[in-house]
């Protein structure tokens, strides 16, 4: 009966303990560009969204199903370059070819267009001028990081595009990058597409 009373006691004490526990956490992070001369950018006024599975999945589907069609309509028109002896079609076939296959060999024009479309986020936070940024979320579940930045490099404008999933686990803290390594194309581990685009 001692021990009945004690297992009780100690159930009183710490269930509220859980029930008091919170359920959100922080996301921190950094938005920065290192160049191919090893100089890094951070870039500020960046608009950092975190977008729940539950609404990107369905959004992510149509996406996947997009790439997935132009490839095969890519590799038709291949086939019909190879097979056809006409000048005049192999020029028009050719042009075609050109503009659909550069969404696959251009990580800015991929990027562009795979984030068209993209559903609002549940949360989103702006980079400061050193490029970082917070925000709020729950400590459960997973979601989808999105953001876009341009910057002006020698008179032209690089534009560059993230889209990865990333989830607090449970903990109170997480830290996040948004780099070189996990931009849209580079098919990074956490990358919600994986395709790795090569220049």
């Amino acid at each position: 009966m001692q021990v009945r009373s004690r297992a009780i006691l100690v159930l009183v004490l710490v269930l509220p303990l859980f029930a008091c526990a919170p359920s959100t956490g922080e996301l921190s992070g950094q938005v920065f560009i290192v160049t191919k001369g090893g100089q890094n950018f951070k870039l500020g006024l960046v608009t950092v969204r975190a977008i729940s599975t539950e609404k990107l999945k369905p959004w992510a589907g149509k996406k996947q199903a997009e790439n997935t069609n132009r490839q095969k309509r890519l590799g038709e028109l291949k086939a019909r370059f190879d097979a056809s002896n006409d000048l005049l079609e192999k020029g028009q076939l050719a042009d075609e070819i050109t503009k659909l296959a550069s969404m696959f060999s251009n990580k800015e024009e991929f990027g562009e267009d795979l984030l068209t479309g993209l559903p609002p986020g549940d949360v989103t936070a702006k980079t400061d001028a050193e490029g970082h940024f917070t925000m709020v979320l729950p400590r459960r579940g997973q979601f989808a990081l999105a953001a876009q930045a341009s910057r002006d490099a020698g008179g032209t404008t690089e534009r560059y595009y993230w889209l990865i999933w990333v989830s607090l686990d449970g903990s109170a803290r997480r830290e996040i990058m948004l780099s070189n390594d996990n931009l849209v194309g580079m098919g990074s581990e956490d990358a919600v597409f994986k395709m790795k685009i090569e220049p």
